[in-house]
């Protein structure tokens, strides 16, 4: 059972989260580490998805900050191990998935999406009584919305839809900007090899 106190323990994994992670390798590091914790703590899983998760998130896909996420470090700079590292510990078949689908089969945790990350469209939806009821036919809000104490209406979701939910933010907002950052054929290669990398181990587990 996990506590706070072993190496791969929540607090170990929390702290490397929070570190700056500029230095080629030290992504690779900190998803080996995730994957041992998930291991050694594969019985207490609601203390990593409370505690470590949603650091995770917001390591992966940089919520405000898109340069500082992990997918545009890895695909901006030339890292292939820190980008080989980052599929492998988003993997369909990894440890990180596989926790996942296990904590969200025993309902231990559920999270609420920002309504300020969601779709302009989808946003105003939420505000009138009609529009969640249109959003409620939507496959992918469906039972997923609920009034709160103040008449808010909340998204309501697992783990693995949050985590999805996350990864829709990203691509909307990535295709939205325009790369300034005059990298050009590294982050063209780098990008290249993720892409291929990512395309063979959904692949594989389909």
């Amino acid at each position: 059972m996990g506590d706070w106190t072993s190496d791969a323990t929540f607090q170990s994994v929390c702290e490397l989260l929070k570190e700056r992670h500029d230095r080629p390798g030290a992504i690779r590091d900190v998803c080996r580490k995730i994957e041992e914790c998930l291991v050694c703590n594969k019985d207490n899983l609601r203390g990593f998805f409370e505690h470590c998760f949603p650091l995770l998130l917001k390591r992966v896909f940089g919520y405000d900050d898109k340069e500082a996420s992990w997918l545009f470090l890895v695909s901006a700079d030339n890292r292939p191990e820190d980008a080989t590292a980052l599929i492998q510990l988003l993997a369909p078949t990894g440890q990180l998935f596989a926790a996942l689908h296990a904590a969200d089969g025993d309902q231990l945790i559920q999270f609420l999406f920002p309504p300020e990350r969601l779709p302009a469209h989808t946003q105003e939806l939420l505000r009138v009584p009609a529009g969640r009821i249109e959003l409620d036919s939507w496959p992918q809000y469906h039972g997923r919305l609920r009034l709160d104490g103040t008449g808010r209406c909340q998204v309501h979701l697992n783990m693995f839809e949050y985590f999805m939910f996350w990864a829709a933010f990203f691509v909307l907002r990535a295709g939205r900007s325009t790369d300034k950052s005059g990298k050009g054929n590294g982050s063209s290669r780098s990008r290249t090899f993720i892409a291929q990398g990512a395309r063979k181990l959904w692949t594989q587990s389909s």
